[in-house]
């Protein structure tokens, strides 16, 4: 039985299925495992969506399966970075915003925003 907490227990840390969880040591060698499914299931939603609709369409459904599956993770990751590494900030103040907390979420979405806007993002 406990041969199956592992995988188990690296789909509930990188994905929101099965609860959230610590990484163990055992669960850390079946994230590549976990991440080739997650890939291989949003290829294939590519794959299927890009016959039956437009283009943009299919790729928002497939960007909004890949934040739904992995429960924003990387979005997590990239906004944390954008508040540590853009403002002008100490090396132990960055670290500090970088090491955020989750329900601090709106608030760097919205500095991400923020940043977006001020680099000409969207503009023509």
């Amino acid at each position: 039985m406990s041969a199956l907490r592992s995988p188990r227990a690296a789909l509930a840390f990188l994905t929101p299925i099965g609860g959230a969880a610590d990484p163990t040591p055992g669960a850390v060698a079946w994230f590549p495992v976990v991440g080739a499914g997650l890939g291989g299931l949003l290829g294939y939603l590519w794959w299927l969506t890009e016959h039956i609709w437009p283009v943009g369409v299919a790729a928002a459904l497939v960007l909004t399966a890949d934040l739904a599956l992995t429960g924003l993770l990387h979005f997590d990751g990239l906004v944390d970075s954008a508040d540590g590494l853009l403002p002008h900030l100490t090396r132990v103040r960055r670290l500090d915003v970088m090491a955020g907390r989750p329900d601090e979420l709106a608030d760097r979405a919205a500095t991400l925003g923020k940043t977006a806007g001020k680099n000409g993002a969207g503009k023509n």
